[in-house]
């Protein structure tokens, strides 16, 4: 088992060298959260998928700089995100709420 220090040392090399995907991760976010602001609303696949990319990223770099733990748990969190987010519905949660609300008020 490694030392604390030397498992900090590796987790900053990976925050200081990947600085600028991070900041690229970021501006997609807020660009995101900007379009479901105005009016935008992606499926429910469409949004597990993206979300599991992220992690898959850290996982990537976790590799790259030899920190096997760290990437074998970032794959397998992006895989079960990928996987609970394959069978559901490509309604987006809007349309899906509209719907459900239409149902209901018909039953009455």
């Amino acid at each position: 088992m490694s030392e604390p220090t030397k498992i900090l040392e590796g987790l900053s090399a990976i925050s200081n060298d990947l600085r600028l995907v991070a900041v690229l991760w970021h501006v997609l976010a807020g660009a995101a959260l900007v379009a479901v602001v105005i009016g935008w609303w992606p499926s429910r696949r469409l949004i597990a998928g993206t979300l599991s990319l992220p992690l898959l990223s850290v996982s990537i770099a976790a590799f790259a700089h030899a920190n096997p733990f760290n990437g074998l748990m970032f794959v397998a969190l992006s895989l079960a995100l990928g996987a609970i987010g394959l069978p559901l519905p490509a309604l987006a949660p809007g349309r899906a709420a509209a719907r459900t609300a239409l149902v209901l008020r018909k039953r009455r």
